[in-house]
């Protein structure tokens, strides 16, 4: 399977993009192709997406000297479409926006988002890379009917929540503003692309002698990792993440760690530990909370690595503990805490006490 690949004449010029971008690369997605299509149609200004393909879809144009390119995805959000599929289609739109899209724009139909099309949206975000929530912008399409209820929609809240309330309504909205949005998105990013980032399926563990070499010594880095964190009580969590898989909450819900403490880098080691791939980066000043997903033992996983809460303002922190919350809806299962002392602390009646951080805030 592979993506069509078309190319524009010339078109109308608008001064959206900053001076050291000379491509926008925009990925579609959403709950419906009819309204996809229309979104790429304006933003390329011309009817080129006229029926539902089979795989991505690639159409480039010029705008102001410079090049966008549109990438148009089949229905991802499909129920039905089988992980290996889903993992097709990524890969598919990797290629084609190679070497990584500036902007997921994500066109919603309010009336038909629904909390399962919410977590299939996620989890193809960040199938790319942690960071694709910050390069999002949520489209919200025409609604069928007049209402008032536009964001009584929770998965749609959800949804732009997560992805830093950026978000625009499609009724009356002109390609000119449109145009602006993706460009401000790609400025709000400093023009920089999202890098996927590729996931692999970890091995079956095997118990004591039966493991292979390649096991032990997988096993012996990941302690090394460990210990080059300073996390030298990591071994506490793992009954915590064994004992979590017997409870029959874990086949319906994913299992959702937080990670708190001071050390930046070293919540970035033990997130990255966790989901085993470096998803995770460190950064001098995070300001936010990132999330990332993965699998444990063939459930699903959700690490949220949350900023030094010590040193935030009182308002910050409400916010901060309120999107921390949303990263991981309904709520944490484990509270990991790293203290100044290079040890890590477990919580995992973490749901009772997050609930009472909330009601205090």
């Amino acid at each position: 399977m592979s993506g069509t690949d078309v190319s524009l004449k010339r078109s109308s010029s608008y001064g959206y993009l900053p001076p050291y971008m000379s491509e926008l690369r925009v990925v579609l997605l959403g709950n419906s192709w009819s309204e996809r299509s229309s979104v790429g149609n304006l933003i390329l200004g011309k009817t080129v997406f006229n029926k539902a393909p089979e795989c991505c879809v690639k159409i480039s144009g010029p705008v102001e000297e410079k090049k966008i390119v549109v990438i148009n995805t089949p229905d991802l959000l499909d129920p039905n479409i089988s992980e290996h599929k889903l993992t097709e289609f990524i890969q598919d739109c990797v290629r084609l926006s190679d070497p990584g899209p500036h902007v997921f724009l994500l066109v919603l139909q309010p009336e038909d988002f629904t909390e399962e099309q919410k977590l299939k949206l996620c989890r193809v975000l960040q199938l790319f890379s942690d960071r694709s929530f910050d390069h999002s912008l949520v489209l919200i399409s025409t609604p069928r009917e007049e209402s008032s209820g536009l964001m009584e929609n929770s998965p749609l809240k959800d949804m732009i929540v997560k992805c830093r309330y950026r978000y625009l309504t499609q009724k009356n909205l002109d390609r000119a503003e449109l145009l602006t949005r993706l460009g401000q998105t790609a400025k709000e990013n400093n023009g920089e692309h999202v890098c996927h980032e590729r996931f692999e399926e970890p091995e079956e563990t095997l118990p004591g002698d039966h493991q292979n070499p390649k096991q032990q010594r997988t096993t012996t880095s990941i302690t090394d990792a460990v210990k080059a964190a300073g996390l030298h009580e990591f071994k506490q969590m793992t009954p915590q993440l064994s004992h979590c898989e017997k409870n029959p909450l874990s086949y319906t819900s994913v299992l959702r760690i937080v990670l708190l403490g001071k050390s930046d880098d070293k919540k970035t080691k033990l997130g990255n530990l966790i989901i085993g791939n470096q998803v995770f980066h460190s950064q001098k000043q995070i300001r936010q909370c990132v999330a990332s997903c993965g699998e444990w033992r063939g459930k699903p996983l959700t690490v949220v690595k949350a900023p030094d809460m010590f040193s935030l303002s009182v308002e910050t922190l409400i916010e901060e503990v309120k999107k921390c919350e949303t990263l991981c809806s309904p709520g944490p299962n484990v509270l990991l805490l790293e203290e100044e002392r290079n040890t890590i602390h477990c919580r995992p009646a973490a749901s009772r006490l997050w609930r009472k951080t909330l009601q205090h805030v």
